[in-house]
């Protein structure tokens, strides 16, 4: 089963144009396939197309969701601190 998430709190450009594509790269740079994460999922919480809100942890090179944690980045603000993202209301 796979789900779509939308990341909470951002509104990235849609993939298919030239600002979309380049915020997909970025993300596929920082977490290529197979790569750990941690996602704090607000099921009680979805978009206009039935996706889950959640928010994306990540520590490039870690493997265990307790490093994760403690000292992984938060996905959702590195998008905003790039430029990839802009905040949006919830």
């Amino acid at each position: 089963m796979r789900d779509r998430l939308r990341l909470r709190g951002i509104d990235c450009p849609e993939t298919g144009t030239p600002e979309g594509d380049r915020a997909k790269r970025f993300v596929e740079k920082l977490l290529p396939t197979g790569a750990a994460i941690v996602l704090k999922s607000h099921k009680d919480r979805t978009d206009q197309h039935g996706r889950f809100v959640a928010d994306v942890f990540y520590k490039q090179g870690a493997e265990e969701a307790h490093d994760i944690i403690k000292d992984g980045a938060y996905l959702n603000q590195d998008l905003l601190d790039k430029g990839y993202a802009v905040r949006m209301g919830e």
